[in-house]
């Protein structure tokens, strides 16, 4: 008897024991799925917080000294001539930089001009526009010559800011750029190299005052005013340039002056050469729309880079029959080529370059976003 109750007990504790061990199973079981599905909430988690952070890019600063300005440009406007400042001979660009020409690693400095009869002198013209325009501070270089300036923020893909500088002299309303051309947007010079360039500029002749003609009119001269050979070359050189291309009147100037004619001769050669100067920036406008896509506004402003006049760029634009819905697509397919962007980006920049929406709405659906 008590052997059968020990064979019971004996039973009874095995079923226990393997009750027990098959319950520590299933908790562990149940942990490891709770532990496995908390880690891959935090995993999921933490993968959402990096989507949503903005990648943290550091600014590319670029500086340069003052013994690496070693070339000096003139800056003429509107035939006149404004000012002088000294560049880099290393960095990229001609005679002008501007945004589609950048100096180095997406640097770039732009001027632009506007005549006006407003402002007597510098001083006149900085009393003025400060008073309308009181988030604008005075700048002045090491030459005495003060500036309007302004550093503003830019919404733009290729720009994150900008600084602006306007000065007056000879009738115009020089205005000089400084900025970037960069698909970030995460490039600067240095505040110490724009001090170093803007210590280099200098006003050329004095500022121009608005006169008017008196009433005795001027003389014809009696005799015929005597031509020199190397003005009667530059002529025949000038008459040549305008056959072949379409020049405006400063860019013939230059050319003439690269040709190694003197200015007085460069002068006298687009002064006579017969040519219609709004027929020129017509001629160039065709030629622009046919090589890359362009607004109607980012055109005028490069016939105004290649110093057509502001009516003479209007006109060219007005004229040359383009068709601004396919130079959105045009220029969205240019930059489709180099960069990655989503329809939102790519009508954000078709937008920059100047595009109405509808417009940038079309240059996108035309590739396909």
């Amino acid at each position: 008897m008590k052997k059968m109750l020990s064979v019971i007990v004996g039973i009874s504790m095995l079923l226990w024991l393997s009750a027990c061990s098959e319950a520590t199973k299933e908790t562990s079981s149940e942990e490891r799925a709770e532990t496995t599905t908390a880690i891959t909430s935090h995993t999921v988690a933490t993968t959402e917080t990096a989507v949503q952070e903005p990648s943290t890019v550091e600014p590319v600063t670029y500086s340069v000294t003052s013994d690496q300005l070693d070339k000096s440009f003139e800056v003429p406007m509107y035939r006149d001539p404004v000012l002088t400042i000294k560049l880099s001979s290393e960095w990229k660009g001609d005679r002008y930089y501007n945004y589609s020409r950048a100096i180095s690693d997406g640097i770039v400095i732009r001027f632009d001009d506007k005549r006006t009869d407003d402002y007597t002198d510098n001083d006149d013209f900085l009393d003025k526009f400060l008073e309308k325009s009181p988030d604008w501070t005075i700048y002045e270089n090491k030459n005495h010559i003060k500036f309007a300036t302004i550093t503003e923020p830019v919404t733009g893909p290729r720009e994150k800011e900008h600084s602006i500088y306007k000065v007056f002299n000879n009738g115009c309303v020089v205005t000089i750029y400084f900025g970037t051309m960069s698909a970030d947007g995460y490039r600067t010079l240095s505040r110490d190299s724009i001090d170093n360039i803007l210590n280099t500029v200098s006003l050329v002749g004095s500022n121009k005052t608005t006169e008017k003609a008196t009433d005795k009119p001027t003389e014809p001269p009696t005799t015929k005013p005597n031509v020199s050979k190397g003005q009667e070359n530059a002529l025949k050189q000038a008459k040549s340039y305008i056959s072949h291309s379409a020049f405006s009147y400063n860019e013939l100037i230059e050319q003439l002056e690269y040709e190694k004619y003197s200015h007085d001769e460069a002068v006298y050669g687009a002064d006579n050469c017969g040519a219609d100067w709004n027929a020129e920036a017509l001629e160039q406008a065709k030629s622009y729309i046919n090589m890359s896509g362009f607004s109607y506004t980012g055109l005028i402003e490069q016939l105004e880079y290649e110093q057509f006049t502001s009516d003479q760029a209007r006109y060219g634009a007005d004229n040359c029959g383009a068709d601004w819905n396919q130079q959105a697509a045009d220029s969205a397919a240019s930059y489709l080529k180099t960069f990655d962007f989503s329809r939102d980006e790519l009508i954000e920049q078709l937008l920059y370059e100047g595009f109405t929406q509808e417009q940038a709405e079309y240059g996108a659906s035309a590739n396909g976003y």
